[in-house]
């Protein structure tokens, strides 16, 4: 079928939440406050070199990442409960989206063109091109 433009929207819980929970837990258990830039190069390698020595953040990342899941699933559900159930594809864009792709999801859920930080202004793009 056909994308249904009036029923497109941006999650308000988006990446920050799981950025926010990392820099809770360098700032208590590291004493360390970092930028969202810095956050995300950690989440990239799975940990951060503390005074010479790694620390393995992989296990908090991989449970901030099911949390962002299911809270992303949970929106999605009771935002359009009979689109989630009968639709033939999902398609999840943006950079929250990049967490979720190694992840277990329903088969009609599908990835926007890469880069997915820029699939949104793609999308509009399009469509102004076709107004033309």
């Amino acid at each position: 079928g056909k994308a249904l433009a009036h029923e497109a929207w941006a999650t308000n819980q988006g990446m920050n939440l799981v950025i926010d929970e990392l820099r809770k837990v360098l700032n208590r258990d590291y004493q360390m406050s970092m930028n969202e830039t810095r956050i995300n190069q950690i989440m990239q390698n799975g940990g951060i070199t503390i005074d010479g020595e790694d620390r393995d953040l992989s296990l908090i990342i991989s449970e901030e990442k099911i949390r962002y899941k299911e809270i992303i699933l949970n929106e999605l559900q009771t935002r359009n409960p009979d689109i989630y159930k009968s639709a033939k594809k999902i398609i999840f864009a943006g950079g929250g989206a990049y967490t979720l792709q190694n992840q277990e999801l329903k088969k009609s859920i599908i990835f926007a063109n890469m880069p997915l930080e820029f699939s949104n202004v793609e999308g509009y793009w399009d469509i102004l091109k076709g107004a033309k």
